[in-house]
């Protein structure tokens, strides 16, 4: 894992991807980030993903009964 240090403000580009992370604020414990990237890109929460694919594990488990 690379971990870097950014401020408000500050960005961090992919370039070979088209994507840009941006940190908007920092208050207190939270950090709020902006994200740009092509359309095409889906960018999801991390704990929605686990939802999806313990939904998707859950029906492929009864499918298989």
């Amino acid at each position: 894992m690379l971990v870097l240090g950014r401020k408000s403000g500050q960005t961090i580009t992919f370039p070979d991807l088209d994507i840009e992370v941006a940190v908007v604020s920092i208050i207190g414990d939270k950090v709020r980030i902006g994200i740009v990237a092509p359309a095409s890109v889906r960018i999801l929460r991390t704990e929605i993903m686990e939802r999806y694919h313990d939904d998707a594990n859950e029906e492929a488990e009864a499918g298989d009964a």
